[in-house]
């Protein structure tokens, strides 16, 4: 494992979408339940839906795999959104600011308890990229619930 210091991660990164490709699809929100925004609205991620962080960037790594000779991991940390949709398995890398709120999300928080811990985090992600990033989380299916 010493030379292959990424090899742990990679593992990792193989088995959640293992595990994800064998997962059924989840029903998404319906359009109908962002009526119910409000203060104390918590929003459940579907159970086809990864959130995963690396002290590596294993995936680039991954998606070469098929080449001739794969890229280099590179340095720093990754963090991934992996979620299934239509029986394909997708991944977006996430900002940190976005990692920040998915994970609050996750742990089960409203979404000002999100916002405060992002701001507390990451100080520097802005109200656009918030904005942006649930415009994503809806298009994309990731939600399953509005509570």
């Amino acid at each position: 494992a010493t030379a292959f210091p990424f090899l742990e991660e990679l593992a990792r990164f193989e088995w959640a979408f293992k595990d994800l490709f064998h997962d059924a699809e989840h029903a998404n929100a319906q359009r109908t339940a962002l009526s119910r925004l409000g203060p104390g609205t918590v929003l459940g991620f579907g159970s086809a839906v990864r959130l995963l962080s690396f002290q590596r960037p294993v995936y680039a790594l991954w998606r070469s795999r098929a080449g001739p000779r794969p890229e280099a991991a590179g340095e720093g940390p990754e963090r991934l959104l992996l979620y299934k949709s239509g029986g394909e398995i997708y991944a977006r890398v996430l900002e940190a600011g976005e990692f920040s709120i998915l994970s609050a999300l996750g742990d089960g928080v409203s979404i000002e308890a999100a916002m405060e811990r992002v701001a507390l985090e990451q100080p520097g992600f802005t109200p656009a990229q918030v904005s942006e990033l649930f415009r994503w989380l809806w298009e994309a299916g990731v939600i399953s619930e509005i509570k």
